[in-house]
C-alpha cells in the first residue's frame, strides 16, 4: 500500500498465492481456533479505540515482544474450517460481490475484515478488502510480518516493520475508504470506479485526482503513464504496480447473483433474453448489432442466455481483436451450445468471465464501458445465427429479436 498522499511505493505487491487446495489436513479443533481469531481481533479493536495513540516506537525497535504476527499459528490450525468459512463468507449479499481463490488464512480473517469495514461505514466493500489483503499478503500472514495490508509505510514506519494484522487491516481499510471517497464512492459492482480506487490504493491517492483531472478515470494506459512519471521524478526504475487492478480483481467476483433479464427474443426459440432491461436500443443500415444506450459507465451486463464463453477480451488496445472486430474493445462471446446461436457483448469497461467458462442466463459477465470504437458508454449487442449476424432481409438478427425495446 502507498502512503496516503501523492506517493506510492516502488516495486510490486506480493503475487504469491496460497489457495484452498491446502485444506483438510489439520486438527479437529480448527473451528474453535477460528472463533478465537475473530474474538481476539475484536478485542484488539476495542483496545485501539480506547487508546489515543499506539506506541509506534515499540513496533520499530522491537522492544515490545507482545506485538507482531498475531494469529499466524492460529490461521494454520484454522485450515480444517475452510469450507465452513467459504459457505458463510465466500458469497456476499445481493450487490456486494464475492471472493474467489482466497487462501485459508485470508478466509480466517473475513469476520474481522467485515467488522472493521463496518467500523468505517463501508461494510459492502468487505469482499474487495479481502481481495486487496490476498494480493498484498500473498495469502500468508507470516510472510509479510503480519502487515497483511502493507500498511507500515503509510504509517511512517520502515517497510517490513512487524505489525499486528488487526492494525494492518484497520489502517488499510481507512486508506481504501479514502480512495473510494476521492473516486466518488463507486458501488461494489462499478468496476470502472473500483479500479480507480484500487490503483489509488497502490499508487497513493494523488493518482486518483490526477486520473480524474486528465482522463476522467482509470485506464491501464494512464496507470502506466503515472508510474513512469513518478519513477522518473524519484529516480527509481519503477513505481508501484501498474497491473495492480488486474492482480486484485482475480480474487473478487462482482455481483455474483443472477439478475433479471428482459423478454425473450422473437427469433431464438425462447432462448435469448434482452440483456439490459429498462434501456432501449438503436441501430442503422449495415450495423451488425444493436446499440443499447443511455446507460451509466459501469452498469452490470447480464448474459442473455446460458452457455459457454468462447471469447473474452480485457485490456483492449487498437491492434487487438479477432476476425476483424478490433473495434469492439473489451468483448465477450457466448456460445449457446446445442443451438445455432451465439451472443456478443462489446465495448465493455471490464469483463469478469473467461473463455471456457460456463455462465447462466442473468449472470453478470461484465460492465458497460466505451472501449474500442465507441463515442460513449453503451452496449453493442449481437445475435449470431449459424455464423451469420444478418437476417435474410439484410437487417441484423438482434434488431429482429427485440422490436419491443427499440428506441426512437
Amino acid at each position: 500500500m502507498a502512503r496516503m498522499g501523492q506517493a506510492g511505493r516502488a516495486g510490486t505487491s506480493a503475487t504469491g498465492q496460497s489457495t484452498a487446495e491446502t485444506a483438510g489436513h489439520a486438527a479437529a479443533g480448527g473451528v474453535m481456533v477460528a472463533v478465537e481469531i475473530v474474538k481476539k481481533g475484536k478485542e484488539k479493536l476495542q483496545e485501539i479505540a480506547e487508546k489515543n495513540t499506539h506506541d509506534r516506537q515499540s513496533l520499530v525497535d522491537g522492544s515490545n515482544p507482545q506485538l507482531g504476527c498475531f494469529g499466524v499459528v492460529a490461521c494454520v490450525l484454522f485450515i480444517p474450517c475452510l469450507l465452513m468459512f467459504i459457505i458463510i463468507f465466500g458469497k456476499g449479499s445481493s450487490g456486494t460481490g464475492s471472493n474467489k481463490n482466497l487462501s485459508a488464512e485470508v478466509l480466517a480473517y473475513m469476520p474481522l475484515i467485515q467488522e472493521i469495514c463496518q467500523k468505517y461505514d463501508i461494510p459492502e466493500y468487505a469482499h474487495i478488502v479481502a481481495a486487496i489483503m490476498m494480493q498484498e499478503s500473498g495469502g500468508r500472514t507470516e510472510a509479510v510480518n503480519g502487515d497483511v495490508m502493507q500498511a507500515a509505510e503509510s504509517q511512517g514506519w520502515p517497510a517490513g516493520t512487524p505489525i499486528e494484522p488487526v492494525l494492518s487491516i484497520d489502517y488499510g481499510v481507512q486508506h481504501f475508504k479514502n480512495c473510494l471517497v476521492l473516486a466518488g464512492m463507486p458501488p461494489p459492482g462499478d468496476i470502472a470506479g473500483i479500479s480507480l480506487s484500487l490503483q489509488g490504493y497502490n499508487f497513493g491517492t494523488g493518482y486518483i485526482t490526477w486520473a480524474l483531472e486528465n482522463y476522467g478515470g482509470y485506464t491501464k494506459e494512464n496507470a502506466i503513464e503515472f508510474s513512469n512519471i513518478w519513477a522518473a521524478k524519484m529516480g527509481w526504475s519503477s513505481y508501484g504496480d501498474v497491473s495492480y487492478v488486474d492482480h486484485v480483481l482475480r480474487y473478487y467476483e462482482p455481483g455474483g447473483d443472477y439478475g433479471a433479464v428482459g423478454d425473450v427474443g422473437l427469433i431464438s426459440d425462447g432462448l435469448i433474453a434482452y440483456p439490459m432491461p429498462g434501456y432501449t436500443w438503436t441501430t442503422y443500415d449495415g450495423h451488425s448489432g444493436i446499440d443499447i444506450s443511455g446507460i451509466a459507465n459501469g452498469k452490470p451486463i447480464m448474459a442473455a442466455a446460458s452457455g459457454k464463453v468462447s471469447y473474452a477480451k480485457n485490456g483492449w488496445q487498437s491492434s487487438d481483436g479477432i476476425s476483424g472486430i478490433n473495434s469492439y474493445g473489451n468483448v465477450v462471446y457466448i456460445d449457446h451450445e446445442g443451438t445455432p446461436y451465439q451472443t456478443r457483448y462489446a465495448h465493455m469497461s471490464y469483463c469478469i468471465v473467461s473463455a471456457g467458462e460456463y455462465v447462466r442466463q442473468g449472470q453478470i459477465i461484465g460492465y458497460v464501458g466505451s472501449s474500442g470504437n465507441s463515442s460513449g458508454p453503451h452496449l453493442h449487442f449481437e445475435i449470431v445465427v449459424n455464423g451469420s449476424r444478418w437476417h435474410a432481409d439484410g437487417r441484423n438478427y438482434a434488431e429482429h429479436a427485440f422490436p419491443q425495446y427499440r428506441g426512437s
